[in-house]
């Protein structure tokens, strides 16, 4: 590794770090004040409060790198430029191109470190977080709307307008008990059930039975049975987040989708965009390689303002075409890599422009 390279190296690391934990402070300071203003109301302690701060920590370094690194390759050689240092790179022979090749091979690594990064650490610590969240302001995901299904080996068939997880109630009850060879024995018919220790206690019951000739019915203001146990788990919306699966598993439930003849175009979109992310680092190095050189004054407000404008552009580019991706306009791959192209298209036009 030649002087010059050690030089830019340092200068560069020095103030990425920096960028670094600037940027993320910024957006975990952010997110702290929203929810100290939408939990501390609701009587939620600060240790709950930080724990979400502190689950935010990984997401916050995911969105934090690229600008991060825009804004320490834009300031450097921005700094360089104004000291006249470039003119003597340049005057040696040395070519832009040369100059910031070890810039554009940390952004290569820095793409390779972010897929993995949100793979593994951020879906994690994202879960967790929206999990507390919820439980702190009493929601939950798990409500599930028209729920049915069999239990019993089949024999006894569950019906239910609403489950409330919070609550673990049922609302809208429909049971239907068949025996082994599929006759109909009874059906009930409940207002709502509440969770007991170990079963379901059902009001304002209706039960029809099969006698002959007749149908027996029969009301009862509670009713249980401890065989009518199936626990409350078995009624939770078991819908799949794309932000809880890693792109492995995020791949395999697309395909399992196509498959089944489903619409696929969102969660496909969703998981395709994960890659373009993962290529911002480079992309944006490559637009500050270009852009950083332009400034002689004012580099450390220039360098932030172009960092925020580029980032900002970027994320507004991909939101637009991932949203026409999920509503079946462009394919997934053309809504996810829109972004892509066009920020390394940008970036090739200003390098081949900037002063060299």
């Amino acid at each position: 590794m030649s002087r010059l390279t050690r030089y830019l190296l340092g200068q560069f690391s020095f103030l990425f770090g920096l960028a670094l934990v600037f940027f993320t402070v910024s957006i975990i300071l952010s997110d702290l004040l929203i929810n100290l203003s939408k939990l501390a109301p609701l009587g939620v302690g600060l240790d709950k409060i930080l724990l979400l701060s502190l689950l935010f920590v990984p997401q916050s370094v995911s969105w934090s790198l690229s600008p991060a690194l825009l804004f320490a390759v834009a300031f450097v050689l921005g700094n360089l430029y104004s000291h006249n240092e470039l003119v003597v790179v340049f005057g040696s022979g040395i070519s832009l191109r040369q100059f910031t090749a070890p810039l554009f091979l940390i952004g290569v690594v820095a793409s390779l470190f972010l897929f993995f990064w949100n793979d593994r650490g951020v879906i994690g610590a994202e879960s967790q977080r929206q999990e507390l969240n919820r439980s702190l302001q009493g929601l939950s995901n798990k409500n599930n709307s028209n729920v049915a299904f069999l239990s019993d080996g089949g024999k006894l068939l569950y019906s239910a307008a609403f489950y409330n997880d919070q609550t673990r109630s049922l609302t809208g009850v429909v049971l239907v008990k068949k025996d082994e060879t599929g006759t109909f024995l009874w059906r009930l018919d409940a207002d709502w059930a509440d969770w007991t220790q170990d079963r379901w206690l059902f009001h304002k019951v209706k039960t029809y039975t099969s006698e002959e000739p007749t149908m027996g019915y029969r009301y009862d203001d509670q009713w249980s049975d401890p065989q009518i146990a199936d626990p409350p788990e078995s009624f939770q919306k078991k819908n799949i987040e794309m932000n809880e699966l890693t792109f492995g598993q995020a791949l395999a439930y697309v395909q399992t989708l196509k498959k089944a003849g489903l619409p696929s175009a969102e969660p496909e979109t969703d998981t395709y965009q994960r890659i373009s992310f993962s290529f911002s680092p480079f992309v944006v190095i490559w637009i500050s390689a270009a852009l950083g050189g332009r400034f002689r004054k004012n580099v450390l407000l220039m360098s932030l303002l172009v960092s925020l404008l580029v980032s900002a552009s970027y994320i507004i580019l991909q939101m637009v075409f991932g949203l026409l991706s999920k509503t079946d306009l462009v394919p997934p791959w053309m809504g996810a890599g829109t972004g892509v192209l066009v920020g390394s298209l940008a970036g090739a036009v200003l390098f081949s422009r900037a002063k060299t």
